[in-house]
């Protein structure tokens, strides 16, 4: 459910959100018993939207551009403000290279965001991109 939500993939995020519901208010079956009709429809359906996109053609995806490392780039205001622009473009994408360059840059953002950084840090860890969007955005 949580990957296909990061990767876009709405229907089967919300396919798995209903199986999971499902599957945790059902009755505990007996152990080998064959899941109920619902719960099988369910589950074919996902298979089927994975099969789709597994066979879809890839598509570009445009991303930002990448960043040099935080030393050759420069620790000037401009050096910051262009690795805060950066981790926001890829954070509104729910692009995990945020957490690379978040690595990438980590003295120059732990010095710049204070305190706040490591909740920054943790919310993408957890693939909490708005969060952590919302996050960033308060601490700049």
């Amino acid at each position: 459910k949580g990957a296909a939500a990061t990767l876009g993939v709405d229907r089967v995020a919300a396919l798995a959100g209903t199986l999971e519901a499902a599957l945790q208010a059902a009755v505990p079956a007996a152990p080998g018993a064959l899941p109920d009709a619902d719960l099988r429809r369910t589950m074919a359906l996902i298979d089927a939207d994975l099969q789709a996109i597994a066979a879809a053609p890839p598509t570009a995806v445009t991303r930002p551009a990448a960043l040099a490392p935080a030393e050759r780039a420069g620790s000037g205001p401009p050096a910051l403000l262009q690795v805060l622009d950066q981790l926001d473009a890829l954070l509104a994408l729910g692009d995990i290279e945020a957490l690379a360059l978040l690595r990438a840059h980590d003295g120059l953002l732990r010095t710049a965001l204070g305190p706040g950084y490591e909740k920054l840090v943790r919310q993408i860890q957890g693939y909490a991109f708005e969060a952590a969007q919302a996050s960033l955005q308060a601490l700049r």
